[in-house]
């Protein structure tokens, strides 16, 4: 159980399984929104393009809020490990 935890967070020599997954949700998410952007510009505007500008966006704030978090978790982290440094250089 310990191991599993463990590997879902960041540690000095790799990443964690959560920032792996929010990376690759991130990236997967592009891959989808770029081409359907491109596809809503030649549409005419009726309720088809209203409803897929509509998930266009709700992909993109997922995009948006999974990034967030990646760039949260990771400054989390890093800040974690600096306060650990500090404390053990303020021990020695």
């Amino acid at each position: 159980m310990f191991n599993l935890i463990m590997s879902l967070l960041n540690n000095k020599s790799k990443y964690g399984l959560l920032s792996k997954l929010f990376h690759w949700l991130t990236a997967a998410g592009l891959v989808v929104q770029i081409p359907l952007g491109f596809y809503l510009v030649d549409l005419d505007f009726d309720q088809t393009r209203v409803d897929i500008e509509n998930y266009h966006i709700l992909f993109g704030l997922i995009i948006f809020y999974a990034t967030l978090i990646r760039l949260t978790s990771n400054y989390c982290h890093l800040h974690q490990i600096s306060m650990i440094m500090l404390f053990l250089v303020k021990k020695f």
